[in-house]
């Protein structure tokens, strides 16, 4: 559990309901993820510019990743050689690579981009574009995880904020912030329904 107040990550054990770990991060975690194997938990820094990279073993901090400003969510390559992370403060997302530690990869997104998807088959990063209250964003950004290349931008619905797709990747599903619905559709065509 990401705590935003005191800057860590918390590990519970549900077994006897109580507090097993904690690590320190950087300035207001938001997003977690672990990694495909569970060795390495990625955490995204919401009030910085890093994710910090967590020995899930030790619940110890073992590097930060710069990435840039306002990282929201993180999502793993299936082989978990790579994961990439929502830049809120910059309309886009990142591709990061782990043995370097460093981002090797960038695509931009409609305004706000929150939650984030891999499909099953590693091909397919879907980015839910929330944009802001004022002014929010109604689309889904569908990328090619090897290129960074934008292969379609689909309609949701008013605020699109969390996304998950079926476990071939032919169906991804939006929950839609400002319209308190869930669109569902094909991640290859347009619009999605509500």
């Amino acid at each position: 559990m990401t705590g935003s107040v005191a800057n860590d990550v918390t590990e519970f054990d549900l077994a006897r309901l109580r507090r097993r770990a904690a690590a320190e991060v950087g300035t207001y975690p938001h997003g977690l993820r672990p990694s495909p194997d569970g060795r390495l938990l990625l955490v995204a820094n919401m009030k910085g510019e890093s994710v910090s990279v967590i020995d899930r073993a030790g619940m110890r901090r073992i590097g930060d990743i710069d990435v840039g400003d306002a990282p929201v969510q993180v999502a793993w390559m299936p082989d978990g050689r790579h994961a990439f992370v929502s830049l809120h403060g910059e309309d886009a997302v990142v591709k990061i690579d782990l043995d370097s530690r460093r981002v090797v990869g960038r695509a931009d997104t409609d305004p706000g981009p929150a939650q984030i998807f891999v499909t099953a088959d590693g091909s397919r990063l879907l980015v839910a574009n929330q944009g802001s209250a004022q002014d929010p964003s109604s689309t889904l950004s569908v990328i090619d995880t090897r290129t960074m290349k934008t292969i379609t931008t689909i309609e949701t619905g008013r605020g699109a904020h969390g996304v998950a797709a079926d476990p071939i990747g032919r169906f991804a599903f939006v929950t839609n912030m400002y319209e308190d619905e869930v669109a569902f559709g094909r991640t290859h065509s347009s619009p999605l329904r509500g």
